[in-house]
């Protein structure tokens, strides 16, 4: 049975998956790795094993059966990485300790597909008597991307589901969940010149599913 921890949320502003800013490598990498908070903006790992990651899809709307398929594009990987699924209790946006939840709304005015965020677990003083030092503290999940994950969550804009679509949308929620594994755009989308590389570029038809750029710049990560 998996347990699910609220934590209060300190800001509820969820940066747009366009807007997300591309981290500069501090350490000897490939140049065209792409990370959103290198070298700590990632889930904790052990180092061996697989990396299991919770997440939902019950509240995704019409995205319910692409993001089964891009859980399942992720699970293919030769990566650590592994989500395996729940369910959220209830479709309020709620970010929950320990979860990856994927909420959908609907905004035909909205250029975007969906975007994600991470968050990360802080401790905060409550009473802080000098020279004693903090005597009372609790701990909320805030929204960063460059420090340990804790938690995530992926919004699907449902406006956009045609019945014709199924495709790009499996690589939407893909191209998010690359998001929360400390991904970061890549190739046309990030402004290069040459695109088409990688998941976290622009959606298109010809794949949706995660690239051999994305394995590596996964595994540099875990």
């Amino acid at each position: 049975m998996h347990v699910r921890s609220l934590l209060s949320v300190r800001a509820r502003g969820l940066a747009l998956a366009g807007v997300m800013l591309l981290a500069t490598a501090v350490a000897p990498l490939a140049a065209d790795a792409h990370f959103m908070g290198w070298p700590n903006g990632k889930h904790a790992y052990s180092g061996s094993g697989l990396l299991y990651l919770n997440y939902s899809r019950n509240c995704s709307g019409t995205f319910y059966a692409a993001a089964g398929d891009a859980a399942y594009g992720w699970n293919a990987t030769p990566t650590p990485v592994w989500f395996q699924e729940g369910s959220v209790n209830a479709c309020n946006g709620a970010v929950w300790n320990g979860w990856i939840d994927t909420y959908s709304y609907n905004n035909a005015n909205d250029w975007a597909w969906g975007w994600a965020q991470a968050y990360a677990l802080d401790t905060i003083c409550d009473l802080y008597i000098w020279p004693l030092g903090c005597v009372s503290s609790h701990q909320q999940l805030d929204p960063r991307w460059d420090k340990t994950y804790a938690a995530g969550t992926i919004m699907v804009n449902t406006a956009k589901a045609t019945g014709s679509n199924y495709f790009l949308l499996v690589g939407d929620v893909a191209h998010e969940m690359g998001h929360n594994l400390g991904l970061a755009h890549a190739g046309y989308y990030n402004g290069e010149s040459t695109g088409y590389y990688s998941i976290m570029d622009y959606l298109n038809w010809s794949y949706n599913r995660p690239r051999p750029h994305d394995i590596n710049d996964v595994n540099a990560l875990y």
